[in-house]
């Protein structure tokens, strides 16, 4: 077996090598996205891009996944990327090169376009389906042109109800760029993106971009057959079986049910409990007090996030409990904002994150103004509270919080995209395990965790 090309990639937010042979641990659960991340150049609803590259050239790699089993999993670089890489051989192809030669320049044969006739001949016959278009040029918004200079031409589309709908055939092979295209654009249009395939059978060998459908789709892909044709033309109503892979490790295992194309449109596009609720706490307190009158009780907000973290018996205490203010500094930073405080600006609640036991968030503090306002981190104001922070340790003798205490927990709840690695200090181990309110876990200023 020849030596792999790329012997390791570095993972840029993580500070970690990850070898080829930890690919497939990291992909062993098709609803892995980590192929989809690796490709992706823009931060939408559904991922974020995570940052890989190669040891030799420092630009960036994917990781490739084999078709069949006990092939091997290695990491390759991006198009355009790898053409002064000493560890590549041969000249790589562009996304669009790469795309001309698997389709022939289009994509559109005679099975292809049988199956997106038959998805509008089911739409157009279902009354609660609205105008139905195919091959329609999408342009994109003003708002958007930045990102997206040029709109997409969907296989089909329409609305349902309140949602608008695209449904993309999918036979032949499709790259990782052109899934991560698709999702990224129709994300930012508020469209429900659903990847359609004719008698899709899970126990068969997926393809590389099978795999990388159903992940784009958290672990669900959509399908028709002909039971469903015959059951959607005899009531006039649309429906697409809807393919699920649940379960971990050896548990896991796929199942499927039928829904109507409404039903099928939620579950493409749903709503995570993080999303919604920073989106209540955003348009709760944008521009004000979360004390302002009129306003939500932030400790009912706190509460519900406390729930959804594990601590049914969480009672916070206003007059010396910090988590409230730092809850509110990780969403503003996040969404670029301040929402719960009457400063119009963020250095303003960020340098000011030590106040009662908030020193013992020091990490998490800094780590996440490094993720989201890295700016910040220049202000002499926040360097003096991250010194500030790093002297009540040494004074107090009290150890941080870690990922077991109630702010760590909720950290976890409030950003599931925030994927800290193992040698993350704030995701060490080592992190007592009770610190879940002001007064525990008290250690010699020796020990006190430093600044990362």
């Amino acid at each position: 077996m020849r030596e792999l090309r790329i012997p390791y990639a570095i993972d840029i937010e993580n500070n970690t090598n990850i070898s080829a042979a930890d690919i497939a641990a990291l992909m062993e659960d098709l609803r892995s996205t980590i192929r989809l991340q690796a490709t992706a150049h823009v931060r939408t609803r559904a991922r974020w891009p995570r940052h890989f590259v190669c040891p030799m050239c420092r630009q960036p790699v994917y990781p490739h996944a084999p078709s069949f089993t006990g092939r091997r999993h290695f990491w390759s670089h991006l198009p355009r990327g790898s053409l002064e890489c000493p560890l590549e051989s041969k000249r790589k192809l562009t996304p669009d090169q790469i795309n001309g030669r698997i389709f022939h320049g289009r994509q559109e044969g005679d099975a292809h376009r049988n199956l997106v006739s038959l998805l509008v001949r089911l739409a157009d016959a279902d009354p609660s389906v609205g105008p139905v278009t195919t091959g329609v040029y999408e342009r994109p918004t003003d708002a958007m042109r930045d990102t997206f200079p040029y709109g997409r031409f969907p296989d089909v589309q329409f609305t349902c109800g309140d949602s608008k709908i695209v449904l993309e055939a999918q036979l032949a092979t499709i790259t990782l760029h052109g899934i991560n295209g698709r999702r990224a654009f129709y994300d930012r249009m508020g469209t429900s993106l659903l990847w359609v395939m004719r008698n899709f059978d899970p126990t068969g060998a997926l393809r590389a971009s099978v795999r990388d459908i159903i992940a784009d789709q958290g672990g669900l892909l959509f399908s028709i057959d002909n039971d469903l044709i015959a059951m959607s033309e005899s009531d006039g109503i649309f429906r697409l079986r809807a393919w699920t892979y649940s379960g971990e490790g050896d548990d896991a295992c796929w199942g499927h049910h039928i829904v109507p194309i409404a039903e099928a449109a939620s579950l493409a596009r749903p709503h995570r409990w993080a999303d919604v609720f920073k989106g209540r706490w955003l348009t709760a307190y944008r521009g004000c007090h979360f004390f302002t009158k009129g306003a939500p009780d932030p400790y009912d907000l706190l509460r519900e996030v406390a729930y959804e973290a594990g601590i049914p018996d969480y009672a916070p205490s206003p007059a010396f409990d910090c988590t409230l203010g730092l809850v509110r500094l990780l969403i503003s930073l996040e969404a670029g904002e301040v929402a719960g405080s009457g400063h119009p600006y963020l250095i303003s609640i960020a340098n000011s994150f030590d106040q009662h036991d908030g020193y013992r968030a020091l990490t998490l503090v800094h780590m996440a103004i490094a993720r989201w306002q890295p700016a910040l981190l220049a202000r002499s104001s926040m360097q003096l509270a991250l010194k500030r922070a790093r002297h009540k340790l040494q004074e107090t003798g009290a150890a941080e919080w870690g990922r077991k205490s109630v702010i760590g927990k909720m950290r976890d709840v409030l950003f599931p995209d925030w994927v800290l690695g193992s040698g993350t200090a704030f995701a060490a181990d080592q992190m007592s395990a009770g610190l879940s309110s002001p007064g525990d876990g008290r250690r010699s200023a020796s020990h006190a965790r430093p600044m990362p």
